[in-house]
C-alpha cells in the first residue's frame, strides 16, 4: 500500500509507539472513512490515520481495522486518534477565546483565521476591525449553518474521494446473504 508521508504537525499530535523488538500488532479503531460530525454550525472533525514507519524509512498507511501485522525492532506506529466534530457556528465563537486557544498552541494563527474567522496581530492582539470584517465575508460565503455537518454528501461521493484524502481504497460494499435480505 504507497503511503504518504506522515507531516511534522500530525506527529505531535498523535501517539506513538517504537516496537523494542519484533512482534505482531493488531488495531482495531474507527473514524478513518467517516468524520465525526459537526453539530449546530460547528465543522467535521478529522479522521484517525495509523502509520507505520519501517526502522528502514519505508512508510505503510494502516487499516483501521488490522490484524497481526509483522513489527521490527526500531519500527514506529504513529497513530492519530480522531477528532470531535465541532459545536456551535465557530464564527460566533469568542475572539478571546480563540486568542487564548492560539496562545496555548492548540489553534494556530492561521487556523484562527481560516476557521473562527478571527484575526491575530504579530503579538497575539485581536485586531477587532479585521475579525469583524472577515467573520461577515466568511458567514455570508457559508450560507446557513448545518444542523449536522457530516463532511459529505453521500456514502458514494465519499467513497469516491477516499484514496485522494486517506491515502487508503474504498471499502467494499457489503453483500449479504439472501437469508439475510429483507423481503
Amino acid at each position: 500500500m504507497e503511503a504518504q508521508a506522515i507531516t511534522e504537525e500530525a506527529m505531535l499530535c498523535c501517539t506513538t509507539y517504537k516496537f523494542l523488538e519484533p512482534g505482531e500488532v493488531s488495531i482495531h479503531d474507527d473514524r478513518w472513512l467517516t468524520y465525526p460530525w459537526g453539530v449546530n454550525g460547528g465543522l467535521p472533525g478529522e479522521r484517525s490515520t495509523k502509520t507505520l514507519v519501517r526502522k528502514n524509512g519505508e512508510t505503510e498507511l494502516l487499516q483501521s481495522k488490522c490484524d497481526r501485522i509483522a513489527v521490527e525492532e526500531g519500527d514506529k506506529l504513529y497513530h492519530v486518534t480522531w477528532g470531535g466534530g465541532g459545536c456551535g457556528d465557530p464564527f460566533t465563537r469568542e475572539p478571546e477565546r480563540v486568542q487564548f486557544d492560539v496562545d496555548a498552541g492548540l489553534v494556530t494563527r492561521e487556523g484562527a483565521k481560516e476557521n473562527y474567522g478571527v484575526v491575530l496581530r504579530k503579538d497575539l492582539s485581536i485586531n477587532k476591525a479585521s475579525t469583524v470584517k472577515l467573520r461577515a465575508e466568511k458567514t455570508k460565503a457559508r450560507g446557513k449553518v448545518k444542523l449536522f455537518d457530516k463532511g459529505f454528501s453521500s456514502i458514494k461521493e465519499l467513497k469516491a474521494r477516499c484514496k485522494d484524502e486517506t491515502g487508503l481504497e474504498a471499502p467494499a460494499d457489503p453483500k449479504f446473504q439472501k437469508w439475510m435480505t429483507a423481503s
